[in-house]
C-alpha cells in the first residue's frame, strides 16, 4: 500500500521505457527501468512492468543503475520468450523469487 501512489512514476508514459527512473522515498531510493511490450496477445495489447530495487539513500546508486537496465533487458526477454511475468503459474513465481533473491 505504501508504494501504490508511486505507480504513475514507476510506470510512466511509454516514451520513458528503457530509461532508468529513480524516486526518493523517505530514506530510500527506488530504481527501475520501465518496460512496455506491445503485442495483441496481451490485454489492451500491451504488457507493462518495472523490476525495481529499493536502496538506502546513503548508498551510491551508480552500480544499481546498471543493474536496473540489466534486469529490464533480462526480464523483457523472459517475458517475450516464455511469458514469465504475465503467466501467474506457481512455477514462474518461484523462479522469479529465486532470480531476484540471488541478487541480495
Amino acid at each position: 500500500a505504501r508504494f501504490k501512489p508511486l505507480g504513475r512514476y514507476l510506470l510512466p508514459e511509454p516514451f520513458v521505457q528503457g530509461k532508468v527512473v529513480s524516486l526518493v522515498l523517505d530514506d530510500n531510493v527506488i530504481l527501475g527501468t520501465p518496460v512496455y511490450i506491445e503485442d495483441i496477445g496481451y490485454f489492451r495489447n500491451c504488457f507493462q512492468f518495472n523490476i525495481c530495487a529499493v536502496i538506502g539513500s546513503r548508498v551510491g546508486i551508480e552500480p544499481y543503475r546498471d543493474l536496473a537496465q540489466k534486469l529490464a533487458i533480462s526480464f523483457r526477454a523472459l517475458e517475450v520468450e516464455i511469458k514469465l511475468l504475465s503467466n501467474p503459474a506457481d512455477a514462474n513465481v518461484n523462479l522469479i523469487k529465486g532470480l531476484l533473491g540471488s541478487l541480495r
